[in-house]
């Protein structure tokens, strides 16, 4: 970074620095007391500078591995994060401090105290200059030149620090719960760790882990073209008391980036005073400690006035992604703008890696790129894309960020099993593994589990089981297949089409057993009788009455038996039927629902009455069906039709006049004082007029032009006549 003014060389601002806190660092602890420093923070009397040497301080130097030693792998939770071995070793917080020390061995718990220098065995190049050694200040930063006891931070740029700072805010690790700061040097690296450090005063309720590493700008700990990482895993907490903040939030906000103490050479990613995972880059509002958590920072702070490249933030980029064939990964990457007012842009180079598809792409002060990459079988092996972001600086800066994947072949998981679902408690199903991967893992869903490449397994008990096959090569890649196999009973069940039938008719029977495999049926009053079809058909039934039907149900060693007592129901046979000629009109016994005549074994349309008119000679037949449903037949021969006047039904000699008519019908031989009422039908038997008789006179204006029967009843004498209806 840069502005107008002229900034001092770093030499002369470390010694600067060192002159200012002269009075208070050649102040023995022991002579002011550590209580009255305590009390005075817990006061609010303190404000950071006050700074006190530790007579007792005994020198330990830094243990730096050799050449050659293998260095620790990154964890999953946070990439660049490297977890220690027995070559780390415990922040000696002794040597200078304020409040909350010195600490005391082995572990150095405390407030505000740093280590003595630590010698770097490579060069750390730090705006211009290089570095060989540094001060571990127990307040989350590494400083240059001089210790701090500063408690309360500053946002950058400050022309009063020179500090590395991957979380500068009030740590305190005296609470019982409270981890401890580790620190490792190697022949290229320098590596820091805050673990679980709480805050003051002396909480342990929230708990913050973080990471620095400083490089000599070519060790690959960090992708190269940097020297500085930030690194982090759960973040929980931002301010102490003494920093004005309440439950460790507020007052005050923690500052993370790098300062070079000019007022002109920095980098700030953000403040953080709050909960949440608020961050809108690092001169907006101040920030959410949860945007942190498992993030990662890279820098070159080797540069001085000069535009800085966009720094980039993203939990993707410190290890090697190693992906199988089908796997999809969502990537997400944020670019910095160090410069106040600068725009950035983001993009990808996919450098030849198919499945990869740009989600979301953001331009600002802060850039924003996501990608989605779908594991393809055409990019097995190593594959390197670049994240990019670009600055709008003079001269533009350009961040290329490579991300390494590693797709590996993924197997295919398949398998048959038998006897096929469904099965009865106790059957023993084997299974056959037809999957390609070389290792299996088993899972049948009832608590048990198996690696056998093809398993026998049994299951007791009725239910739903859902057997999961993982199939794994030996690169770790796996494959999923799942099978459904239902366990229940055996049981004998069946249903009938039609259980309530009409004599003389046949039905068929729906087997509903479960597990059974052979079926013994028994007929009670049908031909046939016995059956051994899983579904039988045409079972029939000529004799009324109620009938049993059975089944029994079995799978080779046992069997269920279903009866189903009076199932059948056989309807009584429907009355019998006959016809009656008077004349060319057709009678059959009235009472029934329906009726249907038919000529010459044709049906006749909308002949359904219980009379019908012959029009034609012929043979003639009806079917008339009772309530139940049931039908009977009867047939007439050598029916001839003809338009005389129908004979009378009764005792009374009756006559209708004039015959055609066109509107009123007399009717002559009418016998009183019995009540009479007529109906009209037409030939079709569909009735057009009904009414009381008080005079022998119809109006037949109504009807149509036609032949029509009159239909008298008197009494329980009914007469019938056939007219003819003209136009008026």
């Amino acid at each position: 970074m840069k502005n107008s003014t002229a900034r001092l060389f770093p030499v002369f601002l470390i010694l600067f620095i060192s002159l200012t806190n002269f009075s208070f660092a050649q102040i023995d602890i022991r002579a002011v007391g550590a209580d009255k420093v305590n009390e005075r923070k817990a006061q609010g009397l303190l404000t950071g500078q006050e700074k006190y040497s530790n007579s007792q301080h005994q020198p330990s130097a830094a243990r730096v591995i050799p050449p050659g030693n293998p260095q620790t792998q990154s964890s999953s939770l946070c990439n660049c994060w490297i977890e220690r071995d027995n070559t780390w070793q415990i922040g000696q917080f002794d040597y200078q401090g304020g409040s909350g020390g010195p600490g005391i061995p082995p572990e150095y718990r405390n407030d505000d105290w740093s280590t003595d220098a630590i010698s770097l065995p490579f060069n750390f190049c730090f705006y211009g200059q290089n570095m060989n050694s540094v001060y571990l200040n127990n307040n989350g930063n590494i400083s240059i030149g001089a210790t701090y006891a500063i408690f309360s931070a500053v946002s950058f740029p400050s022309n009063q620090y020179i500090m590395i700072a991957p979380f500068w805010a009030d740590v305190d690790t005296r609470g019982a719960l409270s981890g401890l700061v580790y620190y490792k040097v190697g022949p290229t690296y320098a590596i820091f760790q805050w673990e679980n450090v709480g805050y003051y005063g002396t909480h342990d309720d929230l708990l913050n882990t973080f990471q620095l590493i400083i490089t000599d700008g070519n060790d690959t700990i960090i992708p190269p073209g940097d020297n500085v990482s930030f690194c982090y895993r759960d973040m929980q907490w931002t301010t102490g008391d003494a920093s004005q903040g309440t439950g460790g939030f507020g007052g005050i906000p923690a500052t993370v980036g790098i300062n070079q103490g000019n007022g002109t050479d920095y980098i700030q990613v953000g403040l953080y005073d709050q909960q949440g995972a608020a961050w809108d880059g690092p001169y907006g509002n101040n920030d959410g400690i949860d945007a942190l958590d498992n993030q990662s920072y890279y820098f070159n702070c080797c540069f001085s006035n000069s535009n800085i490249p966009p720094i980039i933030r993203s939990t993707a980029v410190c290890d090697t992604l190693r992906l199988c064939v089908g796997d999809t990964v969502l990537i997400d990457a944020d670019y910095l703008s160090p410069e106040v007012g600068q725009i950035t842009t983001s993009s990808v180079n996919t450098n030849g890696m198919n499945g990869i598809t740009v989600l979301q792409q953001t331009t600002g002060n802060v850039a924003h790129i996501q990608i989605e990459i779908i594991a393809d079988a055409t990019n097995l092996g190593f594959n390197t894309i670049y994240l990019i972001g670009t600055d709008n600086g003079v001269p533009a800066q350009q961040t290329s960020t490579p991300i390494v994947i590693n797709v590996q072949p993924s197997p295919t998981a398949s398998a048959t099993f038998a006897p096929p679902s469904p099965i009865t408690p106790g059957t023993v199903v084997t299974f056959n593994n037809t999957s390609t991967g070389l290792f299996s893992n088993w899972d049948f869903d009832d608590g048990t589990t198996s690696t056998t490449q093809n398993p026998s397994h049994t299951f007791n008990n009725p239910g739903t089981y859902y057997v999961t096959l993982v199939s794994m090569n030996p690169n770790q890649c796996t494959d999923t297949f799942v099978m459904q196999i239902d366990v229940i009973n055996l049981s004998a069940d069946f249903v009938c089409a039609v259980p309530f039938i009409c004599p003389g008719t046949c039905t068929d029977f729906t087997n509903l057993s479960q597990n059974a495999t052979q079926f013994l049926w028994s007929f009670a009053g049908a031909n046939p009788s016995i059956s051994t079809d899983m579904n039988p058909t045409s079972i029939c039934y000529n004799t009324p009455g109620s009938y049993d039907v059975q089944l029994i149900a079995s799978d080779g060693a046992n069997t269920d038996t279903l009866l189903m007592q009076n199932y059948i129901v056989v309807y009584p046979f429907p009355p019998p039927q006959g016809i009656m000629q008077s004349g060319d009109t057709l009678f059959a016994n009235q009472g029934s629902p329906m009726y249907q005549w038919y000529y010459a074994g044709v049906l006749i349309p909308g002949a359904t009455n219980y009379f019908y008119i012959a029009t034609q000679s012929g043979n003639y037949n009806v079917v008339v069906t009772d309530n139940n449903g049931c039908e009977v037949e009867a047939v007439v021969f050598d029916v001839i039709a003809s338009v005389n006047l129908l004979a009378p039904n009764g005792n009374w000699e009756l006559s209708i006049y004039p015959d055609p008519v066109k509107s009123e019908l007399y009717i002559n031989g009418i016998q009183s004082p019995v009540q009479k009422e007529i109906s009209i039908y037409n030939l079709l038997g569909e009735k057009q007029l009904s009414a009381l008789l008080d005079k022998p006179v119809v109006n037949c204006k109504s009807l149509l032009p036609g032949m029509y029967v009159l239909e008298l009843q008197a009494g329980e004498n009914i007469y019938h006549a056939k007219f003819l209806k003209t136009d008026d």
